[in-house]
């Protein structure tokens, strides 16, 4: 029986043939004399064998033909031309497709680009803002796997509504060290009034590990709408991720760290994130140890929410730098989690800090100037939780409204009514700032005082201390109960 000898010399020979019983029959079976093919089964192996090479000829000739690239692999095959096909229809690319491993362990830079280049290819006659190309929503899908890249990838300018997705890019050993490994957008972007090149671009459920060589994992230029969640950076020698201008920035869900809490490391610069930018907002992220300082803002209207930084001291956030003052500056800061770092700001103004928790964490406020600063709602662990690293006086600082941390200290002290008692209060190191503003104080007395006892009283303030003087008749023990402002 034909059949059953055919099967056999399957099962025998299963490495060499078993993908041509079916797929070549219909491609490279002999033809009748009017050209209609002969779909029946190979009568011996060699017969197999011969519409296998008829069969891979014709596809090497067909896809030279469409400017394709061949791969003698008939599973791989099957599957780029299902990538081709998902290229002219037009939405999901995998590396995978075009030959790239996802097992990590050989180099698949072109495969990567090949995939990317082919998604970037997509015919769209829709356009966003600024006739940023919309790519309907087209994904590069690593579906799980680990690419190697030796050179850095690139989305480039006018191009919007696409997706990275789904698994890990690794830096080889011979990555740029001055280089990212994802890069979206380009400093030389020509925007409009918005200053975007790029718009909805999404980064999501991927790890980037720059292996201790690439300088960062994502670099983000010029752009409006970039998302990043659920995703994790690690081995960055400079940033994890790192904004240049653009607005409209979404971080969330994510972790970050240059070295594993585990690993020996040495003391560097690496930063968690940097944001260059306005109206950006980083929420619910975690930059764990160890990385020098997790969230450097330098751009104003930014807002950092349940960011938790126990990055192996050093510090946790920074606004502005000693560099640049405009990181302190109508920026909000609620619901954070600072562990055994510091939070730095610089010239501080207009900048709300709200329910955040510091553990053995200072505050380190930089500059001469402070204005519109809302400290409310934090708890601290550290008797003294905000420091001034910087000369401020009086006419310097405006509309500070600070709870928490001493802005105020109530005392008491009690004493008998006798003519002209005084008694000195000294606030020295028990305040934010080296002076008193203003005071309130109050008498209070076990025995009913009237206006018999003919009671005067005053303060009188010098920097942080404070002299209250009272007068009056008789010996009635009074309680003097005085609260400094500043």
């Amino acid at each position: 029986d034909l059949k059953l000898q055919f099967l056999y010399f399957i099962g025998r020979e299963m490495q060499k043939v078993l993908f041509l019983a079916f797929a070549a029959c219909a491609a490279a079976s002999p033809v009748s004399h009017d050209g209609r093919a002969l779909l029946r089964e190979p009568r011996s192996i060699e017969e197999a064998r011969s519409w296998h090479k008829l069969g891979m000829r014709n596809a090497r000739l067909n896809a030279k033909a469409k400017g394709h690239h061949f791969m003698p692999n008939g599973a791989a095959e099957l599957r780029h031309q299902r990538a081709v096909a998902d290229y002219n229809a037009g939405r999901v690319f995998s590396p995978v497709d075009f030959g790239a491993d996802p097992t990590g362990a050989t180099d698949s830079t072109q495969q990567v680009n090949d995939t990317l280049n082919a998604l970037l290819a997509i015919k769209t006659d829709t356009v966003m803002a600024v006739n940023i190309r919309d790519m309907g929503g087209a994904t590069l899908d690593l579906r799980g796997g680990t690419y190697l890249i030796s050179a850095p990838l690139f989305i480039p300018t006018f191009v919007g509504n696409l997706r990275v997705t789904g698994g890990t890019l690794k830096a080889s050993a011979s990555f740029p060290k001055d280089a990212f490994l994802l890069n979206i957008g380009a400093d030389n972007c020509k925007a409009d009034g918005q200053g975007s090149c790029n718009e909805e671009v999404s980064v999501t459920s991927m790890m980037f590990n720059a292996a201790h060589v690439a300088k960062g994992g994502l670099y983000v230029s010029h752009t409006m709408g970039t998302v990043v969640t659920d995703s994790f950076f690690t081995g960055f020698t400079g940033f994890g991720v790192q904004v240049t201008a653009g607005h409209e920035l979404m971080v969330s869900y994510s972790w970050f760290c240059e070295y594993y809490w585990s690993d020996q490391h040495p003391t560097t610069n690496s930063v968690g994130i940097e944001l260059n930018g306005n109206d950006n907002y980083i929420t619910n992220v975690i930059v764990f140890d160890y990385v020098r300082t997790g969230v450097v803002v330098n751009g104003a209207a930014n807002i950092l929410s349940s960011v938790h930084t126990w990055n192996g001291g050093g510090v946790g956030i920074s606004m502005g730098t000693s560099a640049s003052n405009y990181g302190a500056h109508q920026n909000r800061l609620e619901y954070c989690y600072l562990d055994y770092n510091s939070l730095d700001v610089y010239e501080p103004s207009d900048l709300v800090v709200t329910d955040t928790f510091f553990l053995e964490t200072i505050m380190n406020i930089y500059g001469s100037t402070m204005s519109g600063v809302r400290l409310s709602m934090n708890s601290f662990t550290m008797a003294q939780s905000v420091v001034l690293k910087g000369t401020f006086a009086p006419s310097s600082v405006s509309d500070v409204i600070v709870e928490g941390v001493q802005p105020s200290l109530q005392t008491k002290a009690m004493a008998s009514v006798t003519s002209s008692s005084s008694w000195d209060f000294d606030f020295t190191g028990k305040l934010l700032f080296p002076w008193i503003s203003n005071v309130q104080f109050s008498l209070a007395s076990d025995t009913v005082l009237t206006n018999n006892n003919n009671l005067s009283a005053y303060a009188v303030t010098n920097g942080t201390k404070v002299s209250v003087f009272v007068g009056g008749n008789g010996n009635s023990p009074i309680t003097v109960h005085l609260t400094a402002f500043q």
